[in-house]
């Protein structure tokens, strides 16, 4: 007959309650790194100022940018300027657009305006999820040495208690994501929109025209002239080729216009003229109006 050995036996429940341990402290921790990915997500997304070209790189610099940012910070972020109370929700802001643009200039920001009751018991909820995750990574072995089998037990069983305060504070932020993120797709369904979008580019709904000055197509002839002109003039030809590769989406027809020289006419902010080439052919030039 084998008798089974104390010792052995301790060994292997110390191992047990370790492995038990381990594996609710890693789901705790990767709960919270989803946690953080989603909120660093609705930060860096909840405002975007600039050029319509540029949206995509400011949109891209931003998220770079909080990607590197402490829970803390993005919490203090997403509380300073998406969490609105309502006795401050009205307050304007000034909206620095240059005076003289060129393009189309946007601005889209997604605020959540709560009652100052909710506003407060919201705040707390998220700065308490900042405070529970920095006990977890900072201070955990300082509270819990992990020596021996109890401590282990302890350990779980705090580790149970975390997962139970982590659910409850999450819970009013997965609500209010749910708000703002059907907020954000109506948003961007609105901004997907044809008429909106030539809007954007300079083109007046219900056929009322273009605002040449702002037009895109007009600030692409600009961008080739800028790139391309020689003593002050700009091959059409050479022009239509970069903007072929710049620009795709902007061709004459879009703007109401049979061909790129029309464009030139219509807009009245070009001058035009016609050169010979060395082999004796005629080749449309322009320059912007000086003002």
């Amino acid at each position: 007959m084998i008798e089974n050995n104390p010792n052995t036996i301790k060994t292997q429940d110390l191992a047990e309650m370790k492995n038990v341990f381990e594996q609710k402290y890693g789901r705790l921790l990767l709960r919270f790194q989803s946690y953080e990915h989603v909120m660093k997500r609705c930060v860096s997304n909840c405002e975007i100022k600039g050029l319509l070209s540029d949206i995509q790189s400011i949109k891209e610099t931003r998220e770079n940018y909080f990607s590197t940012k402490t829970l803390g910070k993005i919490t203090n972020e997403f509380i300073s300027n998406v969490l609105l109370d309502q006795t401050s929700a009205n307050s304007t802001e000034d909206d620095d657009v240059p005076d003289d643009l060129d393009q189309p200039h946007i601005h889209i920001a997604y605020k959540l305006e709560l009652s100052p009751e909710y506003h407060k018991s919201f705040t707390t909820e998220l700065e308490e999820l900042v405070k529970l995750r920095n006990e977890l990574v900072h201070c955990f072995l300082e509270q819990h040495p992990l020596s021996s089998k109890e401590d282990y037990q302890l350990a779980a069983s705090y580790l149970d208690d975390c997962s139970q305060r982590f659910d409850r504070h999450i819970h009013p932020f997965h609500q209010l994501l749910e708000s703002f993120s059907d907020t954000r797709d109506l948003a961007s369904e609105f901004i997907k929109a044809p008429v909106i979008q030539d809007f954007f580019h300079g083109i007046l709904p219900n056929g009322e025209g273009v605002r040449w000055e702002r037009s895109t197509i007009v600030a692409l002839l600009k961008d080739a002239e800028a790139k391309l002109s020689q003593d002050g003039w700009t091959s059409l030809q050479c022009a239509i080729e970069y903007i072929k590769q710049h620009g795709a989406d902007h061709l004459p027809k879009r703007y109401g216009c049979s061909s790129w020289r029309h464009v030139l006419h219509e807009s009245k902010q070009f001058e035009i003229r016609k050169k010979s080439t060395n082999d004796h052919q005629s080749r449309i030039w322009y320059c912007s109006h000086t003002k």
